[in-house]
């Protein structure tokens, strides 16, 4: 059963997709027009963040007062409410700005929220993840989950579409080989990084030999939206994601890296079972703030991990060795 908190942040999410969607349309791709704490942000960024206390103020107003963190706002966040506040909510609200500008891939809102004295990835005790599609799609995933009380998934008709939606049918795919599938290690610059492309190679050719793969029948996504790679692998269409751009980048070049909140659907994949784990293999955890750096592994069920998880830590090890 929805919660109600998982509500209030599937309605924020909405809110946040319509406008995004509306400040979309008829728009021309834009470069750069500001920078967040840790990444550039886009007129359409600027757009959607326009009000964004306000709308908070006005869905989650049973939970204020309460810490407000997203990208657009200072570091540390901004409080909503009078008082000391009990909980923190962490809004990205475009996961994925650069496909979605340029009308290629479809971004998210993502949303969770944790208590104020542990904001932590591991505290969190409510997410959700709402598609914003791109501008001729008809319809889109909402997802959302409570920590301990499972996850769930509906679609919504976007606004000014009369069809009805279909039903929800996305799940986590369990297969333990990963022959006519995709299976991704993110690399989303080309040339950035050459130890990235060497991880890549070793792992799958060790893959390979274990029998888990075969040679050119596993296919790659290269989706720029942290959002987008954790819904992929929580709806059966990828078996797994890899992001180490933190620790495999090239010394004296740029690498950018997902943050704590681009992977608020980590607790989304946990109630569902997908392992979400950091590079040493222990389950993601990171303050949730705007600034650190965090490499991370998914995966689409538990099997999967056990088989694949030790060839990623020995494709690992190679990489990173002087």
């Amino acid at each position: 059963m929805t919660s109600p908190l998982e509500s209030a942040l599937a309605a924020l999410g909405r809110e946040l997709r319509d406008a995004a969607r509306a400040a979309l349309a008829g728009a021309a791709p834009s470069g750069p027009v500001a920078a967040g704490a840790s990444d550039v942000q886009y007129a359409v960024d600027v757009a959607v963040e326009r009000g964004l206390e306000a709308r908070v103020e006005r869905i989650l107003a049973a939970w204020l007062p309460l810490r407000l963190v997203s990208e657009g706002l200072p570091e540390g966040g901004v409080v909503v409410g009078k008082g000391a506040p009990a909980k923190r909510l962490v809004l990205d609200p475009i996961d994925g700005t650069r496909g979605l500008m340029h009308d290629k891939r479809a971004a998210f809102v993502l949303a969770a929220v944790a208590p104020e004295a542990d904001p932590r990835l591991a505290a969190v005790e409510a997410a959700a993840m709402i598609e914003i599609p791109l501008r001729s799609g008809a319809f889109g995933d909402v997802v959302t989950a409570r920590r301990g009380g499972g996850w769930r998934g509906a679609v919504d008709a976007m606004p000014g579409i009369a069809a009805v939606p279909p039903p929800f049918r996305g799940a986590p795919n369990p297969a333990t080989r990963l022959d006519h599938a995709f299976a991704s290690v993110a690399r989303f610059f080309p040339g950035c990084s050459a130890r990235l492309d060497a991880f890549t190679r070793d792992l799958f050719a060790r893959l390979e030999r274990a029998g888990l793969a075969t040679a050119g029948a596993v296919f790659e996504d290269q989706h720029i939206s942290t959002g987008g790679q954790m819904h992929a692998v929580l709806t059966g269409r990828d078996r797994f994601v890899l992001d180490f751009r933190a620790l495999l980048g090239d010394p004296g070049r740029p690498v950018r890296s997902g943050h704590p909140y681009d992977m608020l659907g980590a607790a989304v994949l946990a109630e569902a079972g997908c392992p979400v784990e950091d590079p040493d293999g222990r389950p993601l955890d990171a303050p949730l703030e705007l600034t650190p750096r965090i490499p991370w592994a998914a995966y689409a069920s538990r099997a999967l991990r056990d088989l694949v998880a030790p060839h990623v830590a020995a494709a690992l090890a190679t990489a990173a060795a002087p």
